[in-house]
């Protein structure tokens, strides 16, 4: 409705700001998930210097940035617009129910963020509606799930005491635990937002947007995967620190059976019908859109290896590691973008997040501790080969034809995987009920 100029204003936008907030944030929102965490007494702690800290970088920032729009540069009017975002993203507290794993309350959070913004979209988006609109619709939506995440914190702690911490610590001691998380979340948005950036500075808002479409839609995969490992990483730390390896693998095992039939489900529609799946959505189909569509399943499929892999570092206290291997991944990400955006425009920016998805994968599964790394290698190996499988039958349906020949040997791949690979067997759901 917007059109493609304004979508892939707003849509720059948004990824320039996920940049941009990791310099109020400093990795204080991921460190809570493994700062003491068996230790509740320094819940109420960590909620204050959090957002007090939080709230006062990001209310310098804007003031830094209105100080140069007017002091010494014009800057966007979209980003002095969007800047405001970062007051609700400094107060957020979804870490705080992570935390205690109450993940049913980030589930809370995320439908009111979520219907909100559909809401106001209905409401107020009209043909030829300014990027204006949109990014102060993401605002609102924002700021209105970080006011029920406090509401819910009030009802969970109304009539409990809670005791003073055992030890004292303050911001300073946060920022130093925090410095490997603030490094970790900035290389990981280079993965998943600089794509975004270096087309909107190389080819235009239009081939942004195009390009977006097809990235988005391809995304809303991501999420069942990464809410798969999301919820295992607590208990890995757990299980890692009381060196229970062998329940560490059953967990790994039975996450990759999971998340092996996860994309092998998202591979062939995406592969076979782009163009059907996005004329859902959209009147027109562009052959960019199609494109990225196609391939950012294999893109998720392969990033759901990879932070299997680089999690259980993280979960294992590797961090030192997952960094390198984020770095490497950045890097080829970059290397690969400034030449495949030369050589193939957006066509060559979904590869360029595969090549770099790929190797941070190789990376954490090389630096894993060997007694992990031989629990869950085989299951690696096992997933690859089906994703290479399945894209070799896709390759075959383009050299001989017949679509639905190939169409059908692949899905009787599914069928056997969800049958044969353990995915839900009575000894999977126990190992699942039980973690």
């Amino acid at each position: 409705m917007v059109g493609n100029y304004t979508w892939g204003q707003a849509t720059s936008t948004l990824a320039i700001f996920s940049f941009l907030t990791f310099f109020i944030d400093q990795g204080l929102g991921s460190s809570p998930l493994l700062f003491h965490l068996q230790d509740r007494t320094v819940d109420k702690r960590l909620l204050f210097l959090l957002s007090f800290y939080r709230t006062s970088m990001a209310a310098l920032f804007i003031a830094a940035l209105y100080l140069i729009h007017y002091a010494f540069h014009p800057l966007d009017k979209l980003i002095l617009i969007y800047a405001f975002v970062l007051i609700p993203r400094a107060l957020s507290v979804d870490w705080w129910f992570l935390r205690r794993e109450l993940y049913q309350i980030t589930l809370y959070i995320a439908s009111i963020r979520t219907l909100l913004f559909l809401f106001l979209v209905m409401l107020l988006v009209r043909h030829g509606t300014h990027a204006k609109v949109l990014v102060s619709i993401e605002m609102l939506s924002e700021a209105a799930s970080v006011i029920f995440g406090y509401v819910a914190i009030l009802g969970l702690s109304r009539n409990k005491t809670q005791k003073e911490p055992a030890f004292e610590f303050g911001i300073r001691e946060l920022l130093i635990f925090s410095f490997p998380f603030l490094i970790i979340g900035l290389l990981n948005t280079v993965q998943s937002s600089l794509d975004i950036v270096f087309l909107r500075f190389f080819r235009g808002s239009e081939v942004v947007a195009q390009y977006d479409i097809g990235s988005k839609i391809g995304f809303l995969y991501f999420f069942l995967g990464a809410t798969v490992i999301q919820i295992i990483k607590p208990k890995l730390t757990r299980l890692y620190h009381e060196k229970d390896t062998q329940r560490m693998g059953s967990i790994l095992r039975t996450t990759s059976a999971i998340l092996v039939l996860l994309s092998s489900c998202f591979l062939l529609p995406s592969l076979y019908f782009p163009s059907e799946l996005i004329g859902l959505f959209f009147k027109k189909n562009q052959d960019l859109t199609i494109f990225v569509f196609r391939w950012a399943a294999l893109w998720v499929s392969i990033s759901f290896l990879t932070m299997l892999c680089s999690d259980t570092l993280l979960s294992l206290g590797r961090r030192r590691d997952y960094v390198r291997g984020a770095w490497l991944c950045a890097f080829t990400n970059i290397f690969a973008n400034f030449i495949l955006l030369q050589l193939f425009s957006g066509y060559g920016a979904i590869f360029a997040k595969i090549i770099s998805e790929v190797s941070f994968l190789g990376f954490s599964l090389f630096w894993l501790p060997p007694d992990i790394r031989k629990e869950i290698s085989d299951a690696l190996i096992f997933q690859l080969s089906v994703l290479a499988v399945l894209i070799g039958l896709y390759g075959l349906s383009i050299l001989c034809g017949y679509k639905l020949v190939w169409l059908s040997i692949s899905l009787g791949i599914c069928v056997a995987l969800g049958f044969f690979g353990k995915v839900f067997t009575r000894a999977t759901l126990v190992i699942l009920r039980e973690n």
